[in-house]
């Protein structure tokens, strides 16, 4: 039998949906109870359906899909604004858990 995991951590971007896919297939058996599952990516529609899987499982509780948005933001004496240019270091995605 294959060793149980505290934790199992996937993070794909948009040409890893199927690698994905297959890291959480593999990973899911050997959680162990009580273990964390995380998985970020940047389209919705992939988490969405892990989301439904996981909450009608039975095996799971509180089960989130969370949107994440950061921006780099300019602080100057008596303004703060976001970078408007196109080098932003913008960040966004979606994370299971």
């Amino acid at each position: 039998q294959a060793r149980q995991m505290d934790s199992l951590i996937i993070v794909a971007g948009d040409d890893d949906a199927q690698l994905a896919a297959e890291a959480f297939e593999a990973g899911i058996p050997r959680l162990a109870p009580g273990g964390r599952l995380v998985m970020y990516g940047q389209n919705l529609q992939p988490l969405a359906a892990r989301q439904g899987i996981l909450r009608t499982s039975g095996n799971f509780v509180d089960v989130r899909l969370i949107q994440l948005f950061t921006r780099e933001y300019q602080v100057l004496p008596m303004r703060t604004h976001p970078h408007m240019t196109s080098e932003a270091m913008l960040c966004e995605g979606f994370v299971l858990s």
